[in-house]
């Protein structure tokens, strides 16, 4: 289960991984309009391939897990999990966790640990958005309601949040934070129906925090050109 749950340590140096631009520039949206005293719910828009994981991850753990705030990062997909916790990894290092030398994970999923095995001690939850209410209790009774000042809630591919479950899920723990922030990661913040744009935008009232098309990552040699067969 070690692969799944630790400590991960925070390497001496700097972070061989350079951001593009466009990821510093989120960084420094998110640091100015997200405030530590006040609710937030926003949404950073990358096109796919924009480095979301890996811009939201270097905030995250400037902003949140070095001042021992807690982070939850919900995705519907297992891969998405893994690829969570891995940018989250690869960015520990000192120049980025100034304060701390190792931070805890876990991960929550059907085929990774088990949510009865969580601890109030852990810094980063990366869990499955197939939460069974029993699981959503124990996920309140064993680590929100012990970390109910210092939490963030990130919600991977934003735009299935209208789904009810994830409302469910958004709605219960907002409940139980004192200053609740939310980040929504997506390439693509609308649907097609109004009533489906009405509800991202009701989970979402801060809208959007920062965006940068596809088109432009292409101009600039970040992207390539698609071509359809």
């Amino acid at each position: 289960m070690a692969e799944y749950a630790g400590k991960i340590p925070v390497y001496i140096g700097k972070n061989p991984i350079a951001l593009y631009t466009h990821q510093e520039d989120a960084i420094k949206t998110l640091n100015k309009e997200v405030s530590p005293k006040n609710e937030f719910s926003g949404l950073l828009v990358l096109p796919t391939g924009g480095g979301k994981t890996l811009t939201a991850a270097q905030w995250l753990m400037r902003d949140y897990i070095d001042q021992n705030k807690k982070v939850l990062w919900i995705a519907h997909r297992h891969t998405l999990l893994d690829q969570a916790k891995e940018s989250f990894q690869s960015n520990a290092y000192k120049n980025i966790l100034k304060k701390r030398n190792s931070f805890n994970y876990r991960i929550i999923s059907s085929i990774h640990d088990q949510i009865d095995h969580i601890e109030a001690e852990d810094d980063l939850l990366i869990v499955s958005s197939l939460i069974s209410e029993n699981g959503l209790n124990s996920l309140i009774k064993n680590w929100i309601g012990k970390n109910i000042e210092h939490l963030i809630l990130v919600i991977d591919e934003a735009h299935h949040a209208i789904a009810k479950s994830y409302r469910q899920l958004i709605t219960t723990i907002k409940k139980k934070v004192t200053n609740f922030h939310m980040i929504g990661l997506t390439a693509t913040p609308s649907r097609t129906s109004q009533n489906q744009q009405g509800l991202l935008k009701k989970l979402f009232p801060d809208d959007i925090v920062y965006k940068i098309d596809l088109r432009t990552l292409i101009i600039r040699g970040i992207l390539a050109e698609p071509h359809f067969e």
